[in-house]
């Protein structure tokens, strides 16, 4: 049977320190599972259930930092789970530099870094890990993801390139990519039918090495919400590691829970994360190109939809042209590299 390490109790309300010093590696702890959540209390909740029905034999403990949500997460959390850790932070300071903090205070084999509006199914954990044993080349491994109606999401991927923003910003690249063989080879499928190395997984759930994630030094906290778990794969591939998808595992995923609460500024915060990632990877020209294919993008579509909303009255055509409207601001801003917290509600 799976096992927690109890948490030392906290009084309500505490704020448990996570500048701490690196915790030390346990060796009977197989995985520490670590959940970032902001304002996903009844997810959360969910998350946490299904990551303890999985276990089975591995030893585990549970590590969550919540983000300043201030809608009873932390105090549902300790409350349900009071074998687990639950950090109450008083600033959302963003997903990778709490996951960092987690990491920090982790002490098992491996790092489960899992998004709170996942749920993990029978046998997942126990695959990604047997997955790891067998490749000591593989520094992380991903899931095969469904969406809650059991269509499978798209979560393996080319890393970014200049190429591959114009196929996403064209409509070629809708055509080629309903093209089977075509579509794969350009990297515009991202559900591989069989288990194997790809350049980056969506990080919604990616088991780690402890090891590996310690020689990159975790997540470049300079992203604030998106792009960061695409930066740390490219890193670790970068000296030789290897990310791999595995088709046996599978979890269900709430895709897009999060970006619900406040789709405008999170959608400019994708594409914050998309200009931090380019910024030391492309040359000044190349960055000017990228930048100009996403304002003819994003550019054509405000020009269509924004007299589409005015005449309707519709909220759906309104938040829409928002979207596209807010990028063509932050493209047109000269501080757009540097990602900017989020003001809490």
């Amino acid at each position: 049977m799976s096992q927690f390490p109890t948490a030392s109790p906290r009084a309500p309300g505490s704020r448990a320190p996570i500048e701490t010093p690196d915790a030390a590696c346990d060796a009977a702890l197989d995985l520490s599972v670590l959940l970032v959540s902001y304002k996903t209390r009844d997810l959360t909740v969910s998350c946490i259930e299904s990551v303890i029905e999985d276990l089975g034999e591995l030893q585990a403990e549970i590590l969550v930092a919540d983000n300043h949500s201030q809608d009873g997460t932390v105090e549902t959390l300790r409350e349900r789970f009071p074998e687990c850790t639950v950090i109450g932070q008083t600033e959302n300071h963003g997903f990778g530099r709490a996951q960092n903090r987690l990491a920090l205070a982790a002490r098992g084999r491996r790092l489960l870094i899992l998004n709170p509006d996942t749920e993990i199914q029978r046998g997942c954990l126990a695959r990604l890990d047997r997955w790891l044993d067998e490749h000591p080349e593989t520094a992380l491994v991903g899931p095969k993801t469904l969406y809650p109606d059991g269509r499978v999401q798209d979560t393996a991927f080319r890393f970014p390139s200049l190429t591959g923003e114009f196929l996403t910003t064209s409509s070629l690249g809708l055509l080629l990519r309903k093209v089977p063989l075509l579509g794969a080879h350009l990297g515009l499928s991202g559900s591989p039918g069989h288990s194997g190395p790809v350049d980056y997984l969506q990080g919604s759930c990616l088991l780690c090495r402890r090891e590996a994630f310690e020689q990159v030094d975790g997540f470049d906290e300079s992203y604030f919400l998106f792009s960061e778990e695409v930066d740390l794969q490219r890193r670790l591939s970068d000296l030789g590691w290897s990310c791999d998808f595995v088709a046996e595992a599978q979890i269900t995923h709430h895709h897009g829970k999060s970006m619900e609460q406040d789709p405008v500024r999170n959608y400019v915060e994708l594409y914050q994360g998309k200009i931090r990632y380019f910024e030391p990877r492309l040359s000044p020209v190349q960055r000017h190109a990228v930048r100009l294919m996403w304002k003819i993008f994003h550019g054509s579509r405000w020009i269509v939809l924004a007299p589409i909303a005015a005449l309707s009255g519709s909220k759906h055509w309104k938040l829409k042209a928002q979207k596209h409207g807010a990028v063509l601001t932050l493209l047109s801003s000269k501080g757009a590299a540097t990602p900017r917290p989020q003001e809490e509600n």
